[in-house]
């Protein structure tokens, strides 16, 4: 493994912080030349993806997803997130932000070296 090219993504909650990101990377600036770590923040949580995705209303999921998924779906239990995320149109997810980075994270991470 020693000198083959290692990529990592991280993919993590905001939680309404800014500097999110920062605070995962600064655990790993002292890497081997052949690691490679990228890291993603949903802002400000996974659900506000799968509320809006869900048909949820954007501004709603963003500032209170856990809500406006009980709203939508009935009482919300982290025990439904993989029955729900089945349900996810995409679609509704394209246009935002995070997701986007989320998705060109992915390709960086099944590119060659």
């Amino acid at each position: 493994m020693r000198g083959e090219r290692v990529k990592v993504l991280f993919v993590i909650d905001s939680e309404g912080k800014p500097n999110a990101e920062d605070v995962v990377l600064m655990h790993f600036s002292d890497l081997p030349d052949n690691v490679f770590v990228r890291v993603v923040t949903v802002n400000p949580m996974h659900e506000a993806w799968l509320c809006i995705g869900l048909g949820g209303d954007k501004r709603v999921c963003r500032q209170d997803p856990v809500g406006a998924l009980s709203r939508l779906r009935g009482d919300y239990e982290k025990r439904y997130l993989g029955e729900w995320a089945s349900r996810v149109d995409i679609g509704n997810l394209m246009p935002e932000q995070d997701f986007g980075e989320y998705l060109s994270a992915l390709k960086w991470l099944v590119q060659d070296p």
